[in-house]
């Protein structure tokens, strides 16, 4: 969707068809475009486009929190400067995709309305596409498959007006009906669209590449429903390869840019010990391995979260704190500072009810060696582990066998601690970024935290983890009763 917007941008500026198409993948020539918008130039140097420029940019490199703000810049001063209604439009759209990012789509599908009406009535049929785009993903989203099945058919014909028929926001679209079909068991129709879909988005696949994989995992997902794992699981791993290329464990989601990782039936991916009150959840994304459980505590929930190095290498990792939303609605349960309950009590309660459930009993346990278990044992009682408040880790000691430590080393390492060195060769190997916790992982390395969230007694929850720019997604479902 970036790429037409920019395209529009451009013409509003004063830059001529020719010099907008090359500049853009975009297939749209200032023919098809309004003659309004070719002969009134904008100021470039004007504050709602600067705005909106940097809105834009933001959007397409997905640092969703600086794109919202600056889009909303954008709004105001289209609206204090009474400048044009297709200005406001253009900012609507873009702040539409963002809360589409962002997953809030009922604000999403207003603002995408709010745009659509604009359009309409100047017939810019490439951004009338995209609005119609933008109410059609909000649709599938909500489950209301009908609804984006017709908005997505409408927006296809807006695009084809528009001659943006092999653009990424039409490969977009036409997933979008895809899914909106499977929805309603059309699958051979579900299965031409994606795969038009995905033909079209090997040439254009946007950001980093990241719009493919986004329509590669919900092409997986669809295949997955109707039981077609064989076509399913290779969707999968190429848009996991894809996403792993995009992962900074250590920088924040607006310097990177967000990337998702969700946890749902039927990925290679979304992994899990099974347990009838209390399962253990867990993704891999790029070098770490990010497992977590809710237990209920009658008032109470406990969040455990485990992250643990699965490479060879150390890894830096940076953390902020999660998030336990409340399902379907999507508000934030309360998180209850720790320091204002009695903590150790209620750590106590979780390991009263999870201790004889070893996968949960192992990583509440702050070690310096290997688990209970043998080397050839299951990769999650490998390797030091500490336990505390989430994001709150000290260290651990580490002590080397008796017959280690006696023995002298062959390197003469004790003679080379003794020598002199340079201080100016000491440095921080990574920077700190403002609202980061930051700690090293060496190979097969845990921390382990705890949270707590007021409980409401709500059944279907989701867990949102942020670590670095990457976000993990568990849906947890919690019965209304206490566990005993």
């Amino acid at each position: 969707m970036i790429v037409i917007l920019l395209l529009i941008l451009l013409t509003l500026s004063g830059t001529t068809g020719s010099e907008a198409k090359t500049a853009t993948t975009s297939f749209l020539s200032a023919s098809q475009l309004p003659q309004e918008l070719i002969t009134e130039a904008r100021d470039q140097s004007s504050l709602w486009h600067r705005h909106y420029s940097a809105g834009t940019d933001q959007l397409k490199e997905r640092r969703y929190d600086a794109a919202e703000k600056s889009l909303l810049d954008s709004i105001r001063e289209a609206k204090n400067s009474r400048g044009h209604a297709d200005e406001l439009a253009l900012s609507r759209t873009s702040l539409g995709l963002v809360y589409l990012a962002t997953r809030r789509y009922h604000e999403a599908e207003t603002l995408f309305s709010e745009a659509l009406n604009s359009e309409r009535k100047q017939q810019h049929e490439a951004l009338i596409g995209e609005d119609e785009l933008g109410i059609a993903e909000a649709y599938i989203e909500e489950n209301q498959a009908a609804k984006a099945r017709t908005t997505a058919e409408q927006a296809i014909e807006a695009f084809r007006k528009a001659n943006a028929s092999e653009s990424t926001d039409y490969a977009k679209c036409l997933a979008v009906l895809a899914r909106a079909l499977g929805e309603t068991n059309l699958i051979p129709e579900a299965e031409v669209y994606f795969d038009q879909a995905l033909q079209i988005l090997e040439s254009h696949p946007g950001f980093h590449q990241l719009d493919y994989a986004d329509v590669l995992r919900s092409a997986a997902l669809f295949y997955s429903k109707i039981g077609n794992l064989e076509k399913a699981r290779p969707l999968f791993e190429k848009s996991y390869e894809i996403k792993d290329k995009c992962v900074r464990l250590s920088q924040p989601p607006n310097l990177a840019g967000y990337v998702e990782y969700d946890w749902e039936n039927g990925s290679p991916r979304s992994l899990e010990f099974p347990d009838v009150d209390v399962p253990l959840r867990y993704i891999t994304a790029g070098d770490v391995r990010v497992s977590a459980a809710v237990v209920d505590l009658w008032e109470l929930f406990g969040v455990l979260i485990s992250i643990t190095n699965v490479s060879d290498h150390q890894v830096n990792v940076g953390v902020t704190s999660a998030s336990l939303m409340h399902m379907p609605g999507r508000y934030k349960l309360e998180l209850v500072d720790p320091n204002r309950i009695d903590h150790i009590r209620r750590e106590r309660q979780m390991w009263d009810i999870t201790f004889k459930r070893p996968w949960l009993a192992n990583i509440q346990k702050t070690r310096t060696t290997r688990g209970f278990v043998p080397a050839q044992g299951h990769d999650l009682y490998r390797g030091p582990n500490i336990f505390g408040l989430y994001g709150s880790w000290g260290g651990t000691a580490r002590e080397l066998p008796e017959k280690f430590a006696l023995e002298l080393s062959p390197e003469h390492v004790v003679e080379q601690g003794d020598a002199p060195y340079d201080p100016a060769i000491i440095h921080s190997a990574e920077a700190n970024y403002e609202g980061l916790t930051t700690f090293s992982l060496e190979p097969f390395e845990s921390r382990t935290g705890i949270l707590f969230y007021m409980n409401p007694r709500c059944e279907w929850m989701t867990l949102k983890v942020p670590i670095g720019n990457v976000v993990f997604e568990f849906p947890f479902h919690s019965r209304k009763r206490r566990i005993n």
